[in-house]
C-alpha cells in the first residue's frame, strides 16, 4: 500500500513539492553532481537547460556515511539539522548544535535511541529507494555531499538521498524510514508530512537549486509520498534574523572560537 498524503497513490503526473521564492542567494552552474543510476540518455543534452549549482562532491570512493563524507560535513550546517537550528525543539538542542559546529567534536554524541533510529534508516534506505523507483518508474541519481554555491553560504550543506534528473524541472528524493518509537516493524506510513521536515526539504531545494522534492515515507507496512503545488511563506523560517552568517549564529549562542 502506498499513499499520497492521506489517499491512495494516483498516477505520477504531478510528482513534487515545489519551493517558494529563494530564501538565500544562489548561483547556477551546469556542473555539479554525479549521476549513478540514471541512464545517460535520460538527462538533458544541453547543460544550460538543466541549471545546477557548483557542488562540493564526494567521489565514488567516498560514499555517504564514509569517513570522508563525515569529514566534509563536520563543520557544515546540513539541512537535516535546519529544524534544530531554527529552534523547533525544546531544551538545549539548538545551542548544542552550534557548539558542535564551532568545536567540531570528533566523538559520537548520539544517544542509543538516536543511533538505533539512524541505523534503521541506513539499513532500509536502499530498499526504500528501490520501492520508490518501482512505484514511480523513475531513475534515481546519487550524490554524496554538496555545499551552497555562494561563498558566504558555503557553510550550508546537503546530502540528498537521490537526484531526480530524468524528468523536467529537476527534483530531489528524500527518504524517511520512521523508527516508530522503537517499534519500526509496526510503523504505518504517514498520513501527513511532519512539519519538522519542512526546513530540511526546502533547504535541500535551495542548496541544490532544485524546484521540487518527493518526500517518500517507507515502512514495512506501506509507504507514502508527499507533494505540494505551492509553499507557504511561513513554512520555513530560514531568514536573515535566524541564520545569516555563520559567525553571527555562533555569537547568538555565546560561542566564539577565538576564546577557546
Amino acid at each position: 500500500m502506498t499513499l499520497l498524503g492521506s489517499s491512495y497513490l494516483p498516477s505520477m503526473a504531478h510528482p513534487y513539492f515545489t519551493r517558494s521564492k529563494l530564501l538565500l542567494p544562489r548561483k547556477n552552474n551546469p556542473k555539479g553532481y554525479i549521476p549513478r543510476t540514471c541512464t545517460t540518455s535520460s538527462f538533458p543534452s544541453s547543460p544550460s537547460s538543466s541549471p545546477r549549482i557548483l557542488c562540493q562532491l564526494t567521489s565514488s570512493d567516498a560514499p555517504q556515511r564514509s569517513d570522508e563524507w563525515f569529514s566534509l560535513r563536520r563543520d557544515k550546517l546540513t539541512t537535516s539539522t535546519f529544524s534544530t537550528a531554527l529552534g523547533f525543539w525544546k531544551g538545549n538542542r539548538r545551542s548544542e548544535l552550534w557548539y558542535e559546529k564551532v568545536y567540531a567534536p570528533t566523538t559520537d554524541t548520539l544517544d542509543s535511541a538516536a543511533k538505533a533510529a539512524m541505523n534503521w534508516g541506513v539499513v532500509n534506505e536502499a530498499k526504500a529507494i528501490e520501492q520508490y523507483k518501482s512505484i514511480t518508474g523513475r531513475d534515481v541519481g546519487l550524490l554524496g555531499f554538496a555545499v551552497h554555491a555562494e561563498a558566504k553560504f558555503g557553510w550550508l550543506g546537503a546530502s540528498p538521498d537521490g537526484l531526480l534528473d530524468c524528468y523536467p524541472n529537476n527534483g530531489i528524493l528524500e527518504v524517511k524510514c520512521p523508527y516508530n518509537k522503537g517499534k519500526p516493524e509496526l510503523a504505518l506510513p504517514w498520513n501527513a508530512m511532519p512539519y519538522y521536515y519542512m526546513p530540511q526539504v526546502q533547504g535541500q531545494m535551495e542548496i541544490m537549486d532544485r524546484d521540487w522534492v518527493d518526500l517518500y515515507c517507507w515502512t514495512p507496512n506501506g509507504s507514502s509520498i508527499f507533494r505540494k503545488a505551492i509553499w507557504k511563506r511561513n513554512v520555513i523560517l530560514i531568514e536573515e534574523k535566524h541564520i545569516h552568517t555563520k559567525s553571527s549564529a555562533f555569537t547568538e549562542v555565546g560561542l566564539d572560537k577565538s576564546s577557546s
